[in-house]
């Protein structure tokens, strides 16, 4: 079996929506992550703001 990863960037925190400023701890992209995961059983990578080395984690991958 081919070897498949989710890799996606959510963000949380302070999000403006519905005309305010809001807090969420969960961003919506990791959460449909967290729904495919469970629904395919494959792995999931969450792309962190900024972060260095994301690129070559996803490469081992492909």
């Amino acid at each position: 079996m081919a070897k498949t990863l989710i890799a996606f960037f959510s963000r949380a925190d302070e999000n403006y929506f519905g005309g305010a400023m809001r807090y969420v701890k969960i961003g919506n992209t990791e959460i449909v992550a967290g729904i495919i995961k469970e629904r395919t059983e494959r792995k999931v990578l969450q792309s962190k703001e900024g972060k260095a080395g994301d690129r070559q984690r996803i490469q081992k991958w492909i």
